[in-house]
């Protein structure tokens, strides 16, 4: 939003419900709401069309993962109204398909963690290939929904049939130890998949403290990760912004691929923070132009999840006062919260109302728990 009104844009808003972080932002001069996707598609879709054909609008970009993934099915439709920076839909749902996706880093050499897959063979082979402990994923999920350890065959072979009816095409995978550091690329590919824009920030901490959403994030210069998940993207043809999460193997001390999230970055505010304007990129890109490549960035930059973080030094034991940085570090010159600016505390307290809707909403409360579960 803020790089939005930065360049003179006039910033409107839609969201699926009323407590949200990014229609309270200062810069959003307009705000309309939609019923959910996954509630109501066509009344969604109709809200959506109704409101491009009353105002003109130069450019949409969806955010979050279910949105994006609705607007890139729909695109041809949306396409009439305004622009998109997205890939065609058969290649976001690569994208989005973590099968698809490993196939893809096993084909260009990006490293993996070692995967079978039962589509293509028995479990009764794949039982005698690997050593336990494996995990269950759906190839499309959110979150961790679905992922299942599994410590021997009987488990292996009780639950995969289970989870498969469940949430779909799935797979097996090794376990990769936690206790190597994981980074996040995020990058823009342009139409004939030129690189215009990418950084790499390691991810400190998380919550929950064993591995889940990160609470602090640092800028690092780490171009062999860049290069890496660029590859595997232009590989499946990619079009727009894009991220890949890796993980670090503390076996081999290799950077490993855990998957690709099709979607403009949840923290999108990192590269902000590094001395960096994508929304730019993507404007100019909409506009036919050909944009400056921003591939130079600032280091050692920190991107806070205050509330998250909060909840990792509750429950990190001893951890919490051999951290470093310290978690006490709030208001350091490099260090930015991932909601809050000094002149736009609106997504701050649009999260905060967001949080109690859910808490007091037993539907919404149980999806929230079981995706970041």
């Amino acid at each position: 939003m803020e790089s939005c009104a930065g360049l003179g844009l006039h910033v409107v808003a839609m969201a699926t419900k009323r407590y949200c972080c990014g229609v309270y932002s200062r810069a959003v001069r307009e705000r309309h709401f939609c019923p959910p996707p996954e509630q109501s598609p066509d009344v969604c879709m109709q809200t959506i069309i109704s409101l491009l054909k009353r105002k003109q609008f130069h450019l949409l970009i969806p955010l979050g993962h279910i949105m994006t993934e609705f607007i890139a099915r729909h695109q041809d439709i949306i396409r009439q109204y305004t622009q998109l920076i997205l890939p065609p839909y058969p290649i976001f749902r690569l994208g989005l398909d973590k099968i698809d996706t490993l196939k893809a880093a096993e084909a260009v050499g990006c490293p993996t963690p070692r995967s079978w897959y039962p589509e293509e063979q028995s479990l009764d082979v794949i039982c005698r290939e690997v050593s336990y402990p494996v995990l269950i994923k759906p190839s499309v999920s959110v979150g961790a929904r679905g992922i299942s350890f599994c410590h021997n065959d009987l488990e292996l072979q009780s639950k995969f049939p289970t989870i498969e009816d469940k949430f779909g095409r799935s797979f097996i995978q090794e376990f990769i130890p936690q206790t190597g550091m994981q980074y996040k690329t995020a990058f823009i590919l342009g139409p004939h998949q030129e690189t215009l824009a990418g950084i790499v920030y390691a991810k400190l901490r998380y919550y929950p403290v064993n591995g889940g959403s990160s609470t602090l994030n640092q800028s690092v210069h780490q171009p062999d990760i860049l290069k890496a998940g660029l590859k595997v993207a232009k590989h499946l043809k990619w079009v727009g912004p894009c991220d890949c999460d890796f993980i670090t193997d503390p076996r081999d001390n290799t950077p490993k691929l855990m998957e690709i999230n099709p979607r403009f970055s949840d923290t999108y505010k990192m590269v902000q923070v590094t001395g960096m304007d994508w929304i730019k990129i993507l404007y100019e890109l909409s506009l036919d132009h050909n944009p400056r490549p921003q591939l130079e960035y600032k280091p050692d930059c920190y991107l806070r999840f205050i509330f998250g973080d909060l909840m990792w030094f509750l429950k990190s034991g001893s951890q919490r006062w051999s951290a470093k940085p310290s978690f006490f570090n709030v208001f350091q010159p490099n260090t930015r919260l991932l909601m809050a600016g000094t002149n736009d505390w609106g997504p701050f307290m649009g999260y905060i109302l967001d949080n109690l809707s859910v808490l007091l909403d037993k539907k919404s409360r149980q999806f929230r728990f079981q995706r970041h579960g």
